[in-house]
């Protein structure tokens, strides 16, 4: 809201949300070629995507995540700003 507010371009990119904010796309960020699509045209991207709280998903899942979106960013010349988790 605080950039729409500014007047500034951005999307926002979840595996759900509003389908009436034209600004909105859907993406999981699990597979790379929707990392691609998301990230494609970007000049900076926040990453500040959570996972349950559950350490075999966290195991399981960070690792590929984390990948196709570096590989994603890399490949777009996108600056990437990562936001840790507050609890770990």
């Amino acid at each position: 809201k605080v950039l729409q507010s500014a007047g500034k371009d951005y999307k926002a990119v979840a595996r759900s949300l509003d389908p009436t904010n034209k600004r909105n796309l859907r993406a999981n960020l699990l597979n790379l070629t929707e990392a691609q699509h998301a990230l494609k045209g970007s000049h900076t991207a926040c990453l500040c995507v959570g996972l349950p709280y559950d350490l075999k998903v966290w195991k399981s899942q960070w690792p590929l995540l984390i990948k196709n979106v570096l590989q994603a960013a890399e490949e777009n010349g996108c600056q990437l700003l990562f936001l840790d988790n507050v609890y770990m």
